[in-house]
């Protein structure tokens, strides 16, 4: 039995039709059977009703539309219809609205005639014709909600009761845009809806329409069926618990008897589910999710004992919940009723609020193989009967208030379990060694509980085990005899995952350890009370890629056996009291990408072979012993760019000069050393450099001016050092500079006011005795008189020097002036060519902005600020909506910016670019100069407002990007980037690419902007042109490519490690400058772990938590292609940030992969949704859909795949399914 309520459950194909057929009646309508009536509107005014009688069927849907509608409520219209052999299959009877009055019968082959009541056939060229025998009787019940009605006759064979079925041939046809779409050759070849004896009553191909049986009662077969195909969604309310025809009024579990399938999924239906539904004696199928469903689920439907599938997924059931339901807002226990389906496979109630104990009666359902309760609020112990479904393979119980102790015999009568999950719960007791009974676990999972004791040893008999999580738990270990377990692992041949952190582990970490399985990735005992020496050939474990013994009490040195760590790519270590030198050969460990030895003993010099880890992010070799110079050759790793802290040390020398090559650097401290000698001005190489701790050294001189080019500093501590000379006034221009400590220097004069100085909080001065001035929280003596003449007289000396060299330096800035007025005048024509239009005046945008008025204000930054405007047509007949980008012309580089911009997008046109209206070079009504760039509006705001939106919480919920959308926005800009570098007319390089600068329309489609930065390469050549090269550091920090530190020279590749940022940031909803990143990790290092099985913990939270998220099922393959899919997203990321320029994917690669992986997520969503009915014989469905032709997918996607994503370790949570014998998965 199969109980399901998401979208990816397919409607079964109908089997082959075969005999058993009733003679049709005759033609003069004797003793006819009853009717079986269908009912089916579509969503505008071309509703039709649909009807058979008896043999004989006939009923057309609209070519233009393939939405259906339901009337449930009340006595629907009906339609009965004789079977005439001798009608053409492809002839039509037409009728209109309004002529439905009384009973009538067609006599004739003309058109509807309007003034009559009179139903007629229309002869195929158009005219009248004799009248036929008697063709059909109209039946009313009332006024029909539609204006026409299409019917189309489908006739038995001649000469024979048998059916002609012929199947509707799939064909494909191309709008001359790109976009492909299904259809039907041919009307009269699709067997549209054809009873064949006992086995169905109504099939719909995909894509052409859907049909609903009202009645089915009136059939009179032994086991009728019903598909329903699931793509056109029903509009009408679903409120009836009585669906009736002419021919019965009985309510539906009577009149629907024989019911054996009954599909409803991915409707509109709204209202309650209808108790009758329960008094279906022979339903096994039953689909009711992806609807507006409200109200408590009937208790009764535990009754339905035959049932194997049942979905009630996606709607808006609250109250108690007797049955499966994932990602609602249901609340109250687990009834006990559902004890009763003893044909229950699977059950999956994860990811809601359910309260109270876990139900004993489960422990009835003997043929259950998995039981999904995560991610709730149960409490109370697990029943005993529990432990006796011997069926069991996955039982996952995580995340919710479980407790009491596991009996000894838990896991004996369990041979089948194969995935346990019980973490994050409050057990407590001994873990049984009866595990060892379930054999086959490869999955076993008891964290974050009270489990205390020692580990069983009994545990090395699962031979299967691959994943062991025991940590944080209160399971202990002291003597060689506690430690047993380690040695029994050794046995388990398939062991890759142990974590034992956060315990209370004791003792000597055994030799054994060096045993465990070749297969061995990840392993964690950290926190914990270890002591003694690392085994000495934990070398042994050449496979592993993260060891993490942190905070233990381990001593000695480094084992030599390290040196076979080829894999290694974590290296945690840190609070430890490990000691001696660090070998040379530590060099050799090339994949490691985070080494933490902090806080030990070791000593001697850093080993410059630590330059040899080229794939280094993090080096912390702070609080320990270390004595000599930082090495040079450790500032030369291109990828360390979070950490190097080798802070309290005894580190001596200077600071190297060669630090200006750590251009990606985040936080460099190594403050508490021994270091003198003065900062070096390369440090401004340093772009991205947001911590610098150099306090408690030797340091002397001035502060450079250079350290004030660091754009992205936050926080600056030079304390306690011997720095002298004045307090440079740049600091305070510092933008992002929160925190600065000057204290305990020899810094004299005025100390200034601006930027971090005026906030009394975050800068500390003291210990500075001959400081003056500043804001008055900092009570500082005043300047004295004797100071501001000294300094005056400096100002005139100062002058008379000035005064003396103007006379050699007038001509040439008046050479400068007439230079500068004659390229303005050479600049205006051009620009005033963009897009064709003519420069707007000041005076048009004062009133496009209402007087640049704040309410009107979308943002600012350093070069200007945007604003909001209504644009008047050139015949004032219409406006238009406009963002227009004002310039600070006080700002040097805004001028360049503007420059730039319209130099850039002059000639250039792409859907995927913000469009430049026009632009305007004036004056403004002071007389100054007044430059301005007018865009197209962009009503949707940025990516970045979407992906970090500062609304309140409610709209923020609102407000957000599904997986589709998210894709195709990273293709869109991609799409623009090949342009610009490849496609058009020049190659430009956009040097900032970020998601505040992807602007999004109102249909979504993203737009590329902000060109203030970029460059246009000069025919076939690396090199910039002169006149933008001296524009000082690229980009953004945080999205800047490294190379961008070294000469300025920008290239299309730093634009695609600019896009490796901006698809990690889609992915994961995390800025590259995010606080969580502050302490040594990067955007990079915070996905990696999503390639290796841990995708839930890095993918947006938003995605994840979308109440109409579809359920989570990693065993269905949809579900896996979708997991697939944001896998590949992340190695696209990742793969554009090889830092060898020439390394980085090409644009036209990054669309090819984009496209394929767009397609994959269509496919499955397809899938997921249940669109697919049937396999249609003729082939398989496009491979790629185009922009335009994917709104549907993107709609589906949004309520499904934007939230799918699988964890290795909890992808039991949120797993929603109840699978029944004899139907899989």
């Amino acid at each position: 039995m199969l109980l399901l309520l998401h979208r990816s459950r397919l409607p079964r194909s109908p089997p082959p039709p075969h005999g058993n057929h009733r003679d049709p009646p005759a033609a003069d309508g004797r003793a006819s059977p009853p009717a079986i009536s269908f009912i089916c509107f579509d969503r505008g005014d071309d509703g039709y009703v649909i009807a058979a009688h008896g043999d004989s069927v006939l009923f057309r849907m609209s070519w233009n539309d393939y939405f259906v509608y339901m009337a449930a409520a009340g006595k629907p219209p009906s339609l009965t219809l004789l079977p005439v052999c001798d009608i053409p299959m492809n002839e039509r009877c037409w009728v209109s609205k309004d002529r439905f009055k009384d009973s009538f019968r067609t006599t004739g082959r003309v058109f509807d005639q309007q003034d009559t009541g009179i139903l007629r056939l229309r002869g195929e060229d158009g005219g009248e014709e004799a009248p036929p025998p008697l063709v059909a009787q109209l039946q009313i019940a009332q006024e029909p909600p539609f204006d026409t009605a299409e019917l189309c006759v489908l006739r038995p064979g001649h000469g024979h009761p048998e059916w002609e079925l012929k199947t509707a041939v799939p064909i494909v046809h191309h709008d001359g845009g790109g976009e492909r779409r299904h259809g039907l050759e041919m009307w009269q070849e699709t067997n549209v809806a054809v009873p064949v004896g006992d086995r169905f009553m109504c099939w719909a191909n995909y894509d052409l329409a859907t049909f609903l049986i009202c009645d089915m009662a009136a059939a009179d077969l032994d086991n009728p069926k019903l598909l329903y195909g699931g793509s056109p969604p029903l509009e009408a309310a679903f409120v009836s618990s009585r669906w009736t025809s002419p021919s019965t009024s009985s309510e539906i579990g009577a009149s629907m008897k024989n019911l054996a399938y009954l599909y409803l999924e991915g409707n509109r239906l709204s209202g309650q589910i209808p108790r009758s539904l329960a008094e279906l004696p022979s339903i096994q199928e039953l689909s009711l999710g992806s609807n507006g469903l409200s109200g408590e689920i009937p208790p009764a439907l535990g009754n339905l004992t035959g049932l194997s599938f049942l979905s009630l997924s996606e709607n808006s059931l609250s109250g108690a919940s007797p049955l499966y339901l994932n990602k609602n807002t249901l609340s109250g226990t687990i009834p006990s009723c559902l004890g009763n389906l003893n044909s229950l496979l699977e059950l999956a109630l994860s990811d809601n609020t359910l309260s109270g104990a876990i139900p004993s009666s489960l422990g009835r359902l003997s043929r259950l193989s998995s039981l999904h309760l995560s991610s709730n609020n149960l409490s109370g112990l697990i029943p005993d009967p529990i432990w006796n479904i011997s069926s069991l393979t996955v039982f996952g119980v995580q995340y919710n208030m479980l407790s009491g102790m596991l009996p000894a015999n838990a896991f004996s009568t369990l041979p089948h379990l194969q995935e346990v999950y019980m973490d994050n719960n409050q057990f407590h007791g001994h873990i049984p060694a009866s595990v060892a009974n379930a054999s086959n676990i490869s999955m076993l999972t008891f964290g974050v509980n009270s489990f205390s004791g020692v580990v069983p040893e009994e545990m090395g008999r699962l031979r299967n085990l691959g994943t062991l999580v025991l940590a944080e738990t209160l399971l202990q270990a002291e003597g060689p005899n506690d430690w047993k377990f380690m040695t029994a692992l050794t046995n388990c041949s398939n062991l890759q995952h142990v974590e034992m952190g956060a315990c209370k582990l004791g003792g000597v970490l055994p030799d054994s350890v060096s045993n465990l399985s070749s297969s061995l990735v990840y392993l964690s005992i950290g926190a914990n009370r270890i002591s003694g020496s690392l085994p000495r050939d934990i070398g042994n474990l050449v496979n592993l890629e993260s060891l993490v013994l942190f905070n233990n009490s381990l001593t000695g040195s480094l084992p030599s056996s390290f040196i076979k760590f080829k894999n290694l790519h974590r290296l945690i270590l840190f609070n430890n009291k490990l000691s001696g030198y660090l070998p040379l050969t530590i060099g050799n460990l090339t994949q490691i990408t985070n080494l933490e030895l902090y806080g030990n003993a070791f000593s001697g010099t850093i080993p410059s072979t630590l330059g040899n880890m080229t794939r280094l992010f993090e080096l912390n070799l702070a609080h320990n012993n270390f004595i000599g110079p930082i090495p040079t050759e450790i500032f030369s790793i291109p990828t360390l760019s979070e950490t190097l802290d080798v802070s309290h040390n005894k580190l001596e020398g200077s600071v190297p000069k060669e630090i200006g090559e750590l251009k990606n650097i985040v936080e460099f401290h190594a403050d508490s050393n021994k270091l003198s000698g003065e900062i070096p001005s390369t440090i401004s190489g340093c772009q991205l450099l947001q911590h610098l701790s150099l306090q408690n050294n030797f340091l002397n001189g001035n502060i450079p001016i250079a350290l004030t080019q660091l754009a992205g500093l936050d926080t600056l501590d030079l304390s306690g050092n011997n720095l002298s000379g004045q307090i440079p006034k740049s600091l305070g221009d510092m933008p992002l500079l929160h925190s600065l400590n000057l204290s305990f220097n020899s810094f004299q004069g005025e100390v200034p006011t601006n930027g971090v100085f005026a906030n009394a909080s975050e800068i500390y001065i003291q210990g500075n005795a001959n400081i003056c001035g500043g804001i008055p929280e900092l009570r500082l003596p005043q300047c004295s008189l004797k100071s501001i003449k000294k300094k005056k007289h400096q100002i005139l000396l100062l002058a008379l020097i000035v005064c003396l060299v103007s006379t050699l330096v007038i001509f040439s800035l008046l050479y400068m002036l007439l230079t500068c007025h004659k390229r303005r005048k050479k600049e205006v024509p051009a620009m005033t060519s963009i897009q064709g239009h003519p420069m707007i005046t000041f005076k048009q945008l004062v009133k496009a902005t209402d007087g640049f008025s704040p309410a009107n204000l979308l943002g600012s930054g350093s070069l200007g600020s945007v604003y909001k405007g209504e644009l008047d047509s050139q015949h004032g007949e219409s406006t238009s909506s406009i963002a227009v980008k004002v310039l600070k012309l006080e700002t040097p580089k805004a001028v360049k910016s503007f420059t730039a911009e319209c130099e850039a997008l002059r000639n250039m046109r792409h859907r995927n670019l913000v469009k430049i209206v026009t632009i305007c070079s004036s004056i403004d009504n002071k007389g100054n100069d007044f430059k301005a760039i007018v865009y197209d509006f962009m009503p949707n705001g940025s990516l970045e407002d979407w992906l970090h939106p500062e609304t309140n919480y409610d709209q923020a919920e609102q407000r957000h990007l599904n997986l589709h959308q998210r894709v195709t926005i990273l293709l869109d800009v991609a799409c623009a980037l090949d342009y610009l570098h490849c496609l058009g007319p020049e190659s430009i390089i956009h040097c900032d690419i970020k998601s505040s600068n992807v602007l999004l329309d109102a249909d979504m489609v993203a737009h590329v902007g902000d060109f203030g930065l970029a460059r246009i390469l000069v025919e076939e050549s690396s090199l910039v042109q002169q006149s933008t090269s001296s524009m000082g550091f690229r980009g953004t920090i945080g999205y800047a490519a490294p190379e961008y530190g070294v000469g300025n020279i920008a290239s299309t590749h730093g634009d695609i490690y600019s896009y490796r940022i901006l698809v990690l940031e889609t992915v994961s909803g995390k800025r590259p400058t995010d606080t969580t990143f502050g302490h040594g990790l990067s955007l990079r290092q915070y996905v990696e772990p999503g390639l290796h099985g841990r995708l839930m913990d890095v993918v947006d939270r938003k995605l994840v938590l979308d109440s109409k998220s579809w359920v989570q099922t990693p065993d269905i393959s949809p579900c896996k292609e979708i997991n697939e899919c944001l896998v590949s997203l992340l190695r696209l990321g990742l793969s554009c940030s090889q830092e060898l320029p020439s390394s980085r994917m090409q644009t036209g690669d990054v669309i090819s992969e984009l496209h394929d992986i767009k397609e994959s997520l269509s496919m499955a969503s397809i899938m997921l949704t249940g669109a697919f009915t049937t396999t249609i014989e003729a082939g398989p469905p496009p491979r790629r859909r185009s922009a335009g032709g994917e709104a549907a997918a993107d709609a589906e996607l949004g309520g499904a795949t934007g939230n799918v994503l699988t964890d290795a370790v909890r992808r039991e949570r949120g797993a929603l399914n109840l699978k029944l014998a004899g139907h899989g998965k």
